[in-house]
């Protein structure tokens, strides 16, 4: 592999998971190779790793892990042309000198730990008998000592230092922490026995030893500092020579650079500005994009509302001169309005409404017949568009929208003409209303437009899709063990086309939900069976069937079968009504203070809400500034519906059981279990 990037500059094999890595002997081939990286690799031979090392015609720096001074010589004696090592030059000429001995070389700290811990016992025991509480202050404090010194000298060993001071710095440890033992004796142990007294001995000759040593080493030294010296003056003799022709070239090359450096502070600037200009275009830009939206939803709600009272006059006044009073409004008119609320989503269903004031403009306002289909791929469509919103509103630190404002956003950027998007509103709008029986996943839609739900339940409803099937197929698989996973698989989705027996669709249930929950749909699982055999029974005795009716009727009545789509969607309404429940006492706090009902609160409605709950008690300022950093870090008075719920679900609070247990709970599961929250909060 080497060989085949011969031409490699830099390379990092830092943390090579292999235990013992090969090198071979003869590296010359990277011959461009001058950055090396071995830090967390173990070699067990690193005196051959530095000599393969030593190929590399260009290495210029080495990391690498070293457990001692000697292994760092040894590097730089065998790499000569090294000039980083671990991070650190090799040539540094602050280090002047250097004392080449066997017994200095050999000092070492951890060659003392054993004696310290001898003596340390031994002071341990003294100090027991005068005061216990003596023995763990001392014993904090020395081993801190010793790991303190221990750390110092390890670093001196990775920054390559000459042997003379690492010899130093060791004596000087070992100096300090036998004078550390000295101390502690003369001040903390009465009376002075002979044992004290022999340690105490002990400790003096110890001192005097390492004191004796470290003289040493800088009596060696004073001679080679002498001769370093001279040699130095003479080499800056030369230097001074040299530096004076540097000087002029120097000044030349000052003169480029500060030409060059006016230059580069006006570039800056000039992209500073045109930086601040963009910024300040798209803050303005999006303002007004926010300003139009708002306005489109509210002139799109007026404009709703006044075609649909125009529609029902007009047809009641043609009911009127036809003298003929039907018995419903819809006979009248099959596309009348019920409401106009759009926050209500009740149908509008208009066929072409005329002459309404819409920013002073004369609109023609039509609405389309959506199918099913069609709704839930728009449905589809804005959620996708959604999620790609919030995520750029997190990046660029902006305020969330709700569903409902989303939804004429995303019909704005994808028709822009105030008659599409308020035509397309009115269809969406109809075709909830329309379909909300039929299919849980419009009727989910709609309930989150309205602010009853939170926007997460959709997932919540497709994880619970997703889990049905899953069932099924584990279910199938261990019933039929000896067929393979394509035949079980195809076994699945005949389930997902056709019907499901008792035993399968009583197993998934009793599954995903507790038994109060489970027993509860199994019985209107049940019911539903039963009323669509009486209903099946009737048809027969009413008119003549095909032989695939008769069939499915059949089915029906054996072992209580069910479509699998007609039990998802009852088990997917028993979702939406559980979760319903879950936020009820939420909702009624949230309608409360949010005035307006657009599913928005700001900063005062958002205190109003926690101050109600009087959950935190004396802090509850406090957490409530926390929690509001939380939902609007930048303070743009725009706090969601679902954002709250969301916040509230992850806020964990801690109680006291009735034996005086701790237990964990979310905000969000406090409120939903209090009992006549209405009364409690004077609402």
């Amino acid at each position: 592999i080497l060989n085949s990037n011969s031409e490699i500059y830099e390379l990092n094999i830092s943390g090579n998971p292999l235990e013992h890595p090969y090198f071979p002997d003869d590296m010359s081939e990277l011959k461009y190779l001058k950055v090396l990286d071995l830090t967390g690799i173990q070699f067990e031979d690193l005196n051959r790793v530095t000599t393969c090392l030593s190929t590399l015609p260009n290495l210029l720096d080495l990391k690498v892990n070293l457990s001692s001074q000697n292994e760092a010589l040894m590097i730089l004696e065998n790499l000569p042309k090294l000039q980083f090592l671990n991070g650190k030059t090799t040539k540094d000429d602050t280090h002047l000198v250097d004392i080449e001995d066997k017994e200095v070389e050999e000092i070492s700290l951890n060659l003392e730990v054993g004696t310290f811990n001898d003596i340390y016992k031994k002071i341990s025991e003294f100090l027991k008998a005068v005061d216990r509480d003596l023995t763990k202050e001392f014993h904090e404090e020395f081993y801190k000592m010793l790991r303190d010194e221990i750390s110092n000298i390890n670093k001196s060993v990775e920054n390559t230092i000459p042997n003379y001071i690492y010899a130093t710095k060791v004596l000087s440890s070992k100096i300090k922490i036998y004078k550390y033992f000295f101390d502690t004796i003369s001040e903390k142990i009465q009376p002075v026995n002979e044992e004290v007294f022999a340690l105490c001995k002990e400790l003096t000759q110890k001192i005097k030893d390492n004191s004796e040593l470290m003289f040493d080493i800088m009596y060696q030294l004073y001679p080679k500092i002498n001769e370093r010296t001279d040699n130095l003056k003479k080499q800056l003799e030369e230097a001074m020579k040299g530096a004076q022709v540097v000087d002029e070239e120097i000044k030349t090359f000052e003169e480029k650079i500060v030409i060059s450096n006016k230059e580069k502070d006006l570039i800056l600037l000039q992209s500073k500005e045109e930086r601040q200009f963009l910024l300040e275009k798209i803050e303005t830009l999006e303002k007004e994009n926010k300003m139009m939206t708002e306005k489109l939803i509210i002139n799109a709600k007026s404009l709703i509302d006044d075609n649909e009272k125009e529609s029902k006059l007009s047809n009641f006044q043609e009911a009127s001169k036809s003298s003929k009073i039907p018995k419903r409004i819809e006979e009248i008119n099959p596309t009348i309005l019920k409401s106009s609320n759009i926050n209500n989503l009740d149908p509008i269903e208009m066929n072409k409404t005329k002459n309404s004031n819409f920013n002073n403009t004369n609109v023609i306002i039509t609405s389309r017949v959506l199918t099913i289909k069609m709704l839930k791929e728009i449905i589809e469509n804005i959620y996708t568009s959604k999620a790609e919103y919030d995520n750029k509103s997190k990046e660029n630190k902006l305020p969330k929208e709700t569903m409902e404002q989303h939804m004429y956003s995303f019909l704005n950027q994808k028709y822009g003409l105030k008659n599409l998007i308020i035509e397309w509103a009115t269809s969406i709008i109809n075709g909830i209303k329309q379909y909300s029986n039929e299919d849980s996943e419009i009727c989910l839609f709609g309930k989150i437009l309205r602010n009853e739900i939170d926007e997460d339940a959709r997932l919540v409803l497709l994880k619970l899709k997703i889990s049905v099937v899953d069932i099924i197929k584990s279910l199938l698989s261990a019933k039929y063990n000896r067929k393979n996973t394509i035949e079980v698989m195809e076994m699945t989705k005949e389930r997902e086309k056709g019907f499901l027996t008792l035993e399968e669709w009583k197993t998934v249930i009793y599954y995903i939900y507790d038994e109060e929950d489970a027993v509860f749909l199994e019985n209107k699982i049940l019911e539903y069976v039963k009323s669509k055999i009486e209903s099946t029974e009737f048809k027969l005795t009413s008119k003549k069937m095909t032989r695939e009716e008769m069939s499915r009727i059949l089915t029906i009545k054996d072992d209580s079968k069910i479509l699998f789509k007609e039990f998802i969607k009852i088990v997917m309404d028993f979702q939406i009504k559980l979760r319903e429940r879950y936020l009820k006492n939420f909702i009624i706090i949230f309608k409360h203070v949010d005035k307006d009902n657009d599913g928005i609160i700001n900063e005062s409605e958002f205190f109003e809400i926690i101050n109600s709950l009087n959950i935190f008690g004396d802090d509850n300022e406090a957490h409530t500034d926390r929690l509001l950093n939380i939902a609007d870090p930048y303070n743009y008075q725009q706090i969601t519906f679902s954002e709250c719920i969301n916040l509230f679900s992850n806020e964990i609070i801690v109680e006291q059981g009735e034996k005086g247990e701790e237990i964990s709970t979310s905000l969000l599961d406090k409120i939903s279990s209090e009992e006549n929250l209405q009364s409690k909060i004077n609402i």
